[in-house]
Order: structure tokens, then sequence, then C-alpha cells
């Protein structure tokens, strides 16, 4: 089961994947979990992931509710929300598995993540082409990785080709 907290249009194209998803917070079977806002419940449930070792995706303003339930601060950048450009990301990590390190995009919110307050525990894994953090995934006390990761573009626009490599990707993980 996959709880989703988020918009409609999202919620659809995730569903094309055959996933099993859930909008109830308090259902037990939660193997994996999805955000797409930056509210209470959305920094709360980035929580309950990390407590629980549950693998968490953030998406647009859930991009936002991760950086926050860490620590770290966004700020609005300049960039055209909606618009196609490339991002650097880290094809080694497993949520970008089979993609090519250069990748289109479409941009998601005009914020960046504010690098002065980047919290230890996240790690950038991709970059857009004027150098701000698109994506994150979150580091754990030992070093290693664990399984929360965001990313500020719209992995669910014609614009981002890979879009659904990159939920597919997160759902097997």
């Amino acid at each position: 089961m996959v709880l989703y907290l988020g918009g409609k249009e999202l919620y659809a194209f995730i569903a094309q994947t055959g996933a099993v998803l859930s909008c109830d917070v308090g259902e037990e079977n939660i193997e994996k979990i999805i955000i797409a806002e930056a509210s209470e419940n959305a920094i709360s449930a980035v929580k309950f992931a990390m407590d629980n070792q549950i693998p968490l995706l953030g998406v647009l303003d859930g991009y936002q509710g991760v950086i926050c339930a860490f620590g770290g601060e966004c700020a609005p950048v300049e960039c055209a929300e909606g618009k196609q450009e490339w991002a650097v990301i880290d094809a080694d990590m497993p949520v970008f598995k089979g993609l090519e390190s250069v990748v289109k995009v479409c941009r998601g919110s005009p914020v960046a993540l504010v690098e002065e307050t980047k919290p230890q525990e996240l790690d950038c894994i991709a970059r857009a082409e004027t150098g701000e953090v698109l994506a994150v995934r979150n580091v754990l006390s030992s070093g290693g990785y664990g399984d929360i990761y965001a990313v500020n573009f719209y992995i669910h626009s014609s614009l981002t080709p890979n879009g659904i490599d990159i939920i597919n990707n997160f759902l097997n993980l």
C-alpha cells in the first residue's frame, strides 16, 4: 500500500502504474509514502517514514516538505515553473536507475533548497542547469543512504520524459 498526500493530477499519474494507493493516514499496511504537499501532515509523514524506515518520495511541494522536515529551508528562485530544462542527476541513485546523467525535466515550483541551511542528513542528487538543487536524498548517521527522496520537478508532465521511470523506480525500492 502506498500512502499518498497531495493533488489529484499526480495521484492519477501514479495510479497508472498499478500501485495500490490510499489517502488514509491511518492505513496500517503502508509500504511507501508519496507526498506532494508541504503541510504539517506531510512533514509528519516524513518523520513517520524516517522512524519506520519506509521509503518516501516528495514531489513538488513535497520537496519543500522533506527539506523542512529535516530542518532545511527553501527560498524563491528565478525560474520558469513548467518550463522544460536540463537537469544533472546522480544516475547511481536507485530512484534514477537506468537514466542518463543529464535528463530533461519540467521545472517545478520556483523555490530551491537554501544551500547554507542544507542539513547534514540530506544530500543533493540532482541540480538544475542553473545550479539549484532539484532533488535530495536522506543520509543516515552511519554515512549510508536512506530511502527518503524529494524532487522539485513535474514527474507527471510530458516535459519530464522519464517521470514514469522515476515513479516505477521508487515503487520498486
